[in-house]
């Protein structure tokens, strides 16, 4: 998510990576719901919430599914990047369902054995997703599922407090005050939010929410949804280009295609950009199973499962 400026307006930007046409939805939605197996087993781990077997084994035996085994995948990680163990990937030939972080995920439909049909994945995104399955020449041939509870909240708050920071200098007043100088004067004007413009690119459940919160504190809200003549892109670096040039007037940046960002970037130096460690919107355990046993049901019953990822359009 970037927040850009020019002259009296501001640009929000909820990225959504597109990815090249020759993924694939493994299903065609007609058949996805048909043929579907018995669930006995299902394999858990995520990187980012260590104990999520434990809650998974807790809200399946909530919904009267004790008799079905979870696995616990063992997941290392460093400097932010997860992986499975030896012993883990041994096993990826006989996961077929499995509830993991997006990158988790995408390693193991690479696996030349795997048999993956169904994945829930613990995180809104699937950048990392989409990025492992560029490894290999395989189409997508599984059900893949995202979470989004509580994500519109999150990202609300992060773009309205940021807005708020950047208009009324909370940066430049922190700097202040550990030099020990009162000088409202360096401070002392800044735009009101009912003047701003806000322009929001995208308009799922996170922008919607975004648009709704803007528009509530005043601010004119304008929205640009995808179609075949518009792609939203543009990388960290080339936004940060732009800021350079003096074309926006500013960007705020959390999210990275290398994380973590390297102190060799020059993004941390580069006035009017501001560094945010993809915190933005975070997964909490307590919202970790509430999609997958929504989805877990939907899949047993033939139902449509919700936040269903289409591998065409990259989300």
């Amino acid at each position: 998510m970037e927040i850009t400026r020019r002259s009296t307006s501001l640009l929000l930007k909820i990225s959504q990576q597109r990815f090249p046409q020759s993924c694939t939805v493994g299903w065609a939605l007609s058949h996805q719901w048909q043929n579907m197996s018995t669930i006995s087993r299902i394999y858990a781990g995520s990187f980012a919430v260590p104990d999520l077997p434990d809650r998974v084994r807790k809200a399946l035996n909530a919904n009267g599914d004790d008799d079905v085994e979870v696995v616990e995948l063992s997941v290392l990680g460093e400097h932010g990047k997860a992986k499975l163990s030896d012993a883990s990937i041994q096993q990826i030939p006989h996961m077929e369902y499995i509830y993991s972080d997006p990158d988790l995920i995408g390693q193991i439909f690479c696996h030349p054995r795997s048999r993956l049909k169904w994945a829930q994945s613990g995180g809104a995104g699937c950048d990392k997703t989409f990025r492992e399955l560029k490894k290999t020449k395989r189409k997508p041939d599984f059900i893949m599922t995202r979470r989004d509870e509580g994500y519109p909240t999150m990202m609300r708050e992060y773009v309205v407090g940021e807005i708020v920071a950047r208009e009324r200098h909370f940066t430049k007043m922190d700097e202040l005050q550990r030099r020990c100088t009162f000088d409202n004067a360096a401070v002392g004007t800044y735009r009101l939010l009912d003047t701003l413009t806000i322009g929001i690119l995208g308009l799922g459940k996170i922008g919607t929410e975004v648009a709704r919160a803007c528009k509530t504190m005043g601010m004119t809200v304008l929205c640009v949804v995808r179609d075949e003549r518009y792609t939203a892109g543009g990388t960290s670096m080339e936004h940060a280009d732009e800021v350079r040039k003096g074309w926006l007037g500013g960007a705020i940046l959390d999210v990275f295609n290398e994380e973590p960002l390297p102190p060799s970037s020059p993004l941390w130096t580069l006035p009017g950009v501001t560094i945010t460690p993809h915190v933005s919107a975070m997964t909490t355990p307590d919202m970790s199973t509430d999609s997958f046993i929504y989805n877990l049901n939907a899949y047993r019953d033939g139902r449509p499962m919700k936040n269903v990822v289409d591998f065409e359009r990259g989300y």
